[in-house]
C-alpha cells in the first residue's frame, strides 16, 4: 500500500477536469480505476437537462478525461491497466434509471473500443459491471428529478414509494 497514490479529481462542469499528478518518485501510473459515478433518477419526461448533463460529465466524460491523462504515461512504458467501473444497469434499464443505464452502457462500449486501440501497446482495459451490493449508493449517490408527474407514479416511481407522496403535475 505504500506505493499507492490516490489522484484527486476535481470536476468542473463545462470547464474540464483537473487532477493532481502522482509524485515523480512513483515513476508513473500502472493502474487507473475509474470509479466515480452517481445515479440521476427520473423518467425521461421529468428529467432536467442540466442534471442529466452533470451525471454524464461525471459518469462518462470524467472517465474519458482521466483515461486521456494517464494514457501517455502508460504508452511510454508500454504497460498499464485501466479498470472502468460500469454497472449491471448497462445491460437493462429500469424505470427512472434510463439516464444512468445509458451512461454506464456508454462506459462499457467506450471501454470495448479503447481496449482494441491500446491492447497492441501493452495496455489492458477491463470493465467491471457490479450489480447491487451493500454500499451507500442509494443514499449519497442517488439524485432525483424535482418535477413529479402523476402519470409516472406506477412506472418510474413505483420502486421509489417515498417519491409518490410528493408527485405534482406540471
Amino acid at each position: 500500500m505504500s506505493n499507492t497514490y490516490i489522484l484527486c479529481l476535481c470536476i468542473h462542469f463545462l470547464y474540464g477536469y483537473i487532477f493532481s499528478p502522482p509524485p515523480r518518485h512513483f515513476g508513473g501510473i500502472d493502474i487507473l480505476v475509474n470509479n466515480a459515478g452517481y445515479c440521476y433518477c427520473a423518467s425521461v419526461e421529468e428529467s432536467e437537462g442540466e442534471e442529466v448533463m452533470k451525471m454524464f460529465q461525471i459518469n462518462l466524460f470524467g472517465l474519458i478525461s482521466m483515461t486521456k491523462a494517464v494514457l501517455p504515461l502508460m504508452r511510454k512504458k508500454r504497460s498499464g491497466m485501466i479498470i472502468n467501473i460500469a454497472s449491471a444497469a448497462a445491460m437493462k434499464a429500469s424505470p427512472a434509471s434510463a439516464f444512468y443505464a445509458s451512461s454506464k452502457a456508454a462506459v462499457e462500449l467506450l471501454s470495448d473500443g479503447l481496449r482494441k486501440e491500446v491492447e497492441p501497446l501493452g495496455i489492458r482495459v477491463m470493465v467491471v459491471e457490479p450489480g447491487g451490493f451493500r454500499t451507500n449508493f442509494f443514499g449519497s449517490s442517488l439524485k432525483g428529478a424535482q418535477m413529479r408527474i402523476e402519470d409516472y407514479k406506477d412506472t418510474a416511481w413505483k420502486q421509489y414509494p417515498e417519491n409518490a407522496a410528493s408527485l405534482s403535475s406540471p
